[in-house]
């Protein structure tokens, strides 16, 4: 018996679907930012960005509540003002302190994230191909030499 051709795998197409998302996702934030942000308590602020070609993630510590502390939910999707660059810096990170609140800031380029993604895909994919044909081939035992 004979397994499955790879297009007819079920990983094979939500992979694809994933990738091409993902890669959707890199086009789309070279020219428009997504803004996702979450206050659950009084004193934290996180922030997920999707623009400049990079996913970015924030986090605010508030030194003291301020007037408007209460927990709460917002979004933000809209035009940038410049186009960026395709590829950028994979990395980036910061950390910024005043008198009010500590903000640290990471990012991670979209085309890492896609490389990355990609690259588990295919070895995964490489890796059950390897394994079904190894485990539909026929099996050749060695033949035992009679006894003199």
């Amino acid at each position: 018996m004979t397994p499955r051709p790879i297009h007819k795998w079920k990983s094979f197409w939500l992979g694809l679907l994933i990738l091409a998302f993902l890669t959707w996702s890199w086009s789309r934030s070279r020219s428009h930012e997504d803004i996702v942000s979450l206050r659950p308590g009084t004193k934290a602020w996180y922030t997920f960005a999707s623009s400049a070609g990079c996913f970015r993630c924030s986090s605010t510590t508030l030194h003291a509540p301020g007037p408007h502390s209460a927990p709460f939910f917002d979004h933000f999707s809209g035009p940038n003002e410049d186009t960026s660059p395709w590829f950028l810096p994979p990395f980036t990170g910061s950390h910024f302190e005043d008198k009010f609140s500590t903000v640290t800031f990471y990012a991670i380029a979209h085309w890492l994230i896609v490389l990355l993604f990609f690259l588990g895909w295919a070895s995964f994919l490489l890796w059950r191909t390897r394994r079904l044909r190894l485990l539909t081939a026929p099996q050749t035992f060695p033949q035992a030499e009679p006894a003199p």
